[in-house]
């Protein structure tokens, strides 16, 4: 199972490899506009659960969760390592503790229900299509 997602991996960089110079920066830039917003949101979610942090150390916690997302670990109701590093992070720069488990539960609400949007949508279109 894991060789074949290896070779659909190095499939896509292939792909990617093919697309021209321009349409890679374009690419590459679009990225970087989404992590942007994402990482704007998380600010202004922060702010508007009432964490008053330095900027500086809100954006090394950021970086970090943003890392510990892509990791493959679940504990369970999905639940996953980047809400629990979110919260551990904050406390070691000084969030109060009500603070730290309010903002990964908040995002992770945000989650839960960005899916049930899409997934009600998905399922608009599909029973559409039956029709």
């Amino acid at each position: 199972i894991g060789w074949k997602y290896f070779l659909k991996m190095l499939a896509s960089f292939a792909e990617i490899g093919k697309m021209s110079f321009a349409a890679q920066i374009q690419l590459a830039v679009n990225s970087l506009a989404a992590k942007l917003v994402h990482l704007g949101a998380y600010f202004l979610i922060t702010f508007s659960i009432g964490i008053q942090a330095p900027f500086n150390q809100l954006g090394m916690v950021f970086s970090l969760v943003f890392l510990a997302n892509n990791l493959p670990f679940n504990f369970s109701l999905g639940i996953g390592l980047r809400e629990i590093s979110l919260g551990a992070l904050l406390l070691t720069i000084g969030v109060d503790p009500a603070y730290a488990v309010a903002m990964p539960l908040v995002l992770f609400a945000r989650a839960v229900f960005i899916g049930l949007v899409g997934s009600v949508l998905e399922g608009i279109s599909l029973l559409k299509e039956r029709e």
